[in-house]
């Protein structure tokens, strides 16, 4: 693993994540160990789907890191069919990084791997937070047996059109920037049309400077 990745994990599971990185190093259950060795040896190859769970107070929360586009549209896929509403925010309200927190920083700062994340509801709940790291380790397996995952050669722009109004009204600004950027290297709309996407993305997310700047 090399030193940017190990400098991220320190980040990761450290000041502000109640699972700490000695204690994920020398875990002994059974559970953290069989999800995060898998997406250890990912995040050190620089390819597949990485899974990192962080615990503030009774809060679980989940990071989902992939290195392509076509990753990302099968990892949300994944955690929508094997986690979504029935144990976690994530079918009903997705949840951006943020910016000011120094993890979701972290996550958005590292290299060659795209980040969204998810909370396990209720908080609190231990035995739920068991039933999520159970899901995720079926979600794992399964995949890891199943054919790779391709992403069509071509999306049609409006479907491109119809995920980046679904990434405003959900609040996943990652996912609606991401979708932003697939329309402009489609060369498939004219730059009026571009700008005023860019508007309708920075007004709902209240990004006024960058709007003024414009």
């Amino acid at each position: 693993m090399s030193g940017v990745e190990e400098s991220f994990l320190r980040i990761f599971f450290g000041e502000g994540n109640d699972l700490g990185w000695n204690q994920i190093v020398d875990s002994e259950d059974p559970r953290i160990r069989e999800v995060l060795d898998s997406s250890l040896d990912n995040l050190r190859r620089g390819k597949g789907i990485t899974l990192l769970p962080r615990r503030v107070d009774e809060k679980m929360v989940w990071y989902v890191g992939t290195t392509s586009d076509s990753e990302m549209l099968e990892a949300r896929d994944l955690v929508r069919a094997f986690i979504g509403d029935t144990y976690s925010s994530y079918g009903s309200r997705r949840l951006s990084l943020d910016r000011s927190d120094p993890i979701d920083a972290a996550c958005r700062n590292l290299p060659r791997r795209h980040f969204f994340k998810f909370e396990v509801w209720p908080h609190g709940n231990r035995a739920q937070q068991t039933r999520v790291y159970r899901q995720i380790k079926l979600m794992l397996a399964l995949r890891e047996e199943s054919r790779p995952y391709k992403q069509p050669e071509t999306r049609p722009v409006w479907r491109k059109l119809l995920d980046f109004e679904l990434a405003l009204t959900q609040g996943d600004r990652d996912a609606a920037e991401s979708l932003l950027t697939e329309v402009a290297n489609g060369r498939s709309f004219a730059e009026p049309n571009l700008s005023f996407l860019e508007v309708r993305l920075l007004s709902t997310f209240e990004d006024w400077h960058r709007l003024l700047a414009l």
